[in-house]
């Protein structure tokens, strides 16, 4: 992160026409020569500065300097800090904020496409992180001031006062206000112009922790803390002096360095003057009075290092929210921050927030719920006017997923809606903008009737060069939009079968559970009853688990060793072997290491003590479930005890779903398989040739989440689609039944190496299939069948 603000903050030197090479370490860190040029929230002394202190931290920022100033910054032509950025901040902790950053030309395009004038159209992106939209909401708003003629001084004055940006990342912001001076570009910055202040703010766009600070009565009022961490006394501004950002930021500046430099206990100077020059009336000049008298007593007592800037940070996002500041544009790129990546209170506060606005899809798809449609939503309630324009880019998921059915029927509450335009699927532009498949929506704020997302849309294709330019106009020569495309938006379950299908069980972290035979070296055999076994490990294994030491040998119970079928040994009406793992399970109910039933199996005990352990030292800090309760999450390992004797299961997810037939007594499923128990083995066959066919695969594709390489979940979407009841009587489900009990034979006379990957098997033997005679007699009975259900 040091590296990264140093980085930034050299550059910025350069942006205003500063020679970095020139300029001491110490001020360059602490960027007091922006204040000697009348530029300010741009750089100031903070926590990073501690490289100064380090031994030869002076010769690296010096060394730094001289290299960043070979560049041309005033060539710049879009965001170049986000490359740096994304390069330097680890990736793990940009999951985890949700954070992807906008291809230059997709933000340049949108901009255009919402800011219809440029010189008066207020523009807020929320979540900027390095500031691409940012800098081309600046370029287009200082194109239209240089077409209308207006002076370099008005227009900076003008271009501050109408672009805004706010993130929670404070290495995002500090690089964001560098790319807002890049998009003002060094020569206009070295014009005839005022003072100035980059309006970039480190802020929680949401809201959700402005605990003791409250903007009412026309007044912001911070609660300061005492020694004893309590709230006693209040720095309080008037709403006059917050309406504009610059005054505002110059005055809370004047104020703390004037407390700052008077001498500790000392005689507080008069702030009559200088506050009588801002115009203010006399009852907001006693207020702010007050608010510097309490400056100097924090100065006093050594805690005036962080409230002038938290004050001019924190006061933006509330007073945007204010119907007299509500910005007429809203533009950018929400964070999408997987519900599971969340922690348990901001669970709490996100699931409750969702719901109050009808965005909340049920605990059922919790896990396919983000962050990005309630951002979008709460940014449009508290920074939109009403009849302002939106647009966000949004995982493509949004435009057909049950999980975002709330977010686009655009009713969220009594006070305000969203009437929105025609959304753009991004998911044909190659190579592919983000690790997830993504989309924009657009549309407007209103307090009448909303316009749910339209289900037809834009859809882009093409393939972007490597180095392609920036811009949109660049781009542009690659690209095609298709308007009027449509995809199956998801809806209910058709099927009755929804109901009987669940999920396998969370057999995961896989180093604590699954397990191999293990070879007996002492030649002496086991005692009947017992098993030696040892850890066995995958290559998909993720940290930390990865790299955690095998587990065993250890020798443990049989009657705790089950067959284990994973989504990976399941073929088309085959299963390749099972894995073996161990578990707790007594009697259907499965024991935790302080369950004293546990000691009647002592070798067990053992085994799964430690892994409780390796759990307890492991696990993610966003859960705090037990092991126990983190495999029979919602009850989905005790769930399948007693074990049917007949049960049909299919693949989770993939391209194509492989389904078979499970009639062992010792075997459970895993969570990448759903699995239901049959009646009989031929309702089991039946729907082993409807799940296996090509037919459902066709129908059930468009329902499918996409990832970077096309469909992938499958889950319980395939029961929107009316596969019926198996009905003995009908013989149409009968010969369904025949058919794969055929198609098991030729499955099961297909050769396969023991080291054969699942997928390749998984080829030969849909080639098998598909090159016998039932192959095709069950893809007609299965268009039959569906054809049937639907009149």
């Amino acid at each position: 992160h040091t590296y990264l603000v140093l980085t930034a903050e050299v550059i910025a030197h350069a942006a205003v026409g500063l020679v970095p090479a020139s300029i001491p370490p110490s001020a360059l860190v602490t960027g007091r020569r922006f204040a000697d040029v009348g530029i300010h929230g741009v750089a100031q002394a903070d926590f990073f500065d501690w490289v100064l202190s380090a031994p030869g931290g002076e010769a690296f920022v010096g060394t730094l300097a001289r290299r960043l100033a070979r560049f041309d910054w005033s060539a710049v032509e879009h965001d170049v800090l986000k490359h740096l950025y994304e390069s330097v901040i680890d990736e793990r902790q940009r999951h985890q904020l949700g954070e992807y950053y906008t291809p230059d030309w997709l933000a340049d395009l949108m901009v255009s496409e919402l800011v219809a004038d440029p010189l008066h159209d207020r523009v807020l992106d929320p979540a900027c992180g390095s500031g691409t939209f940012l800098f081309h909401a600046v370029r287009r708003y200082l194109a239209a001031a240089d077409a209308a003629e207006v002076h370099n001084a008005e227009a900076l004055a003008g271009v501050t006062g109408t672009v805004f940006g706010v993130d929670v990342h404070p290495v995002a912001v500090i690089l964001a206000r560098v790319t807002y001076l890049l998009a003002i570009g060094p020569a206009r910055l070295r014009g005839e112009r005022g003072e100035l202040a980059v309006p970039v703010y480190l802020g929680d766009s949401l809201q959700w922790q402005i605990d003791h600070t409250a903007l009412r009565d026309d007044r912001l009022i911070i609660y300061t803390d005492d020694d004893r961490g309590l709230f006693t006394e209040a720095l309080v501004f008037p709403a006059s002096v917050l309406a504009d950002p610059g005054s505002f930021d110059r005055l809370v500046r004047e104020l703390t360095d004037l407390a700052a430099r008077r001498e500790r206990g000392g005689t507080r100077p008069a702030v009559r003057a200088l506050l009588a020059r801002q115009g203010l009336a006399a009852d907001d000049i006693a207020v702010l009075e007050g608010t510097f008298a309490l400056l100097c007593d924090l100065h006093d007592h050594q805690r005036d290092h962080i409230w002038g800037y938290y004050a001019r940070n924190l006061a933006r996002p509330l007073w945007l929210n204010r119907k007299e500041a509500q910005v007429d544009v809203l533009v950018g790129n929400p964070p999408w921050l997987a519900y599971r990546y969340m922690t348990e209170e901001m669970q709490k506060v996100f699931r409750a927030q969702a719901s109050a606005r009808g965005l909340w899809a049920g605990a059922k798809v919790a896990t396919h719920q983000d962050l990005s449609a309630y951002f979008a939503v709460r940014s449009i309630e508290l920074y939109l006017r009403p009849g302002g324009r939106f647009g966000f880019v949004m995982p493509l998921a949004v435009l057909t997923r049950l999980a975002y059915a709330g977010f686009r029927e655009g009713k969220y509450g009594p006070e305000f809606r969203a009437a929105f335009d025609e959304p753009w699927d991004c998911d044909g532009i190659k190579p592919a903008l983000f690790p997830v498949p993504s989309s924009v929506v657009f549309g407007q704020k209103t307090e009448g009737q909303e316009r749910a997302l339209p289900s037809a849309f834009g859809r882009w294709t093409g393939r972007l060069p490597a180095a392609h330019a920036a811009s949109w106009a660049a781009a542009s020569e690659y690209l095609t939009l298709a308007p009027g495309a449509t995809r199956e938006v998801q809806g209910g379950p058709a099927s009755p079968y929804h109901s009987r299908f669940t999920q396998g069980a969370t057999v995961v972290p896989r180093v604590l559970h699954v397990v191999e035979e293990a070879p007996d070296p002492s030649q002496l055999g086991l005692a009947s009853g017992l098993r030696r076994v040892r850890s066995r490990r995958s290559k998909l294994e993720k940290p930390p688990w990865r790299d955690l030491p095998d587990r065993g040998p250890a020798t443990v119970e049989s009657q705790f060793v089950f067959n284990l079928h994973l989504g990976s040994t399941v073929l088309p009406y085959r299963l390749l072997p099972p894995a073996l793992v161990v578990l707790p399970v007594l009697d259907g109910a499965l024991l935790s290491g302080d369950d004293p039933r546990m000691d009647g199996s002592p070798r067990l005990a053992t085994w799964w003590r430690e892994g409780e352990k390796l759990w307890g030292q492991h696990r993610s800090a966003t859960t705090s479930a037990t092991l126990s309760a983190w495999l029979n999450y919602q009850n989905k390992l005790t769930g399948q005890f007693p074990i049917p004797p007949i049960r049909f299961c299919y693949t989770k997810a993939g391209n194509a779903i492989a389904a078979a037939v499970v009639t062992d007594l010792h075997t459970v499923i895993d969570h990448k398989l759903y699995w239901a128990a049959c009646l009989s083995a031929e309702e089991a066959r039946y729907l082993e040739a409807v799940f296996n066919s090509e037919t459902l695969n066709v129908r059930v594709r468009p329902l499918q989440s996409r990832g970077l390489f096309g469909p992938r979940d499958v889950d319980k979407y395939v029961f929107q689609l009316p596969i019926p009841p198996f009905d003995r009587d009908r013989p149409l489900h009968r010969r369904l039944a025949a058919a794969a009990a055929i198609a098991e034979e030729v499955a099961g006379s297909v050769p396969l190496p023991t080291d054969i990957d699942f997928k390749a098997a998984r080829h030969r033997v849909r080639e098998a299939i598909e090159g016998h005679g039932v192959g095709d007699e069950i893809e007609e009975l299965t268009t039959s069948l569906l054809a049937e259900e639907v009149e």
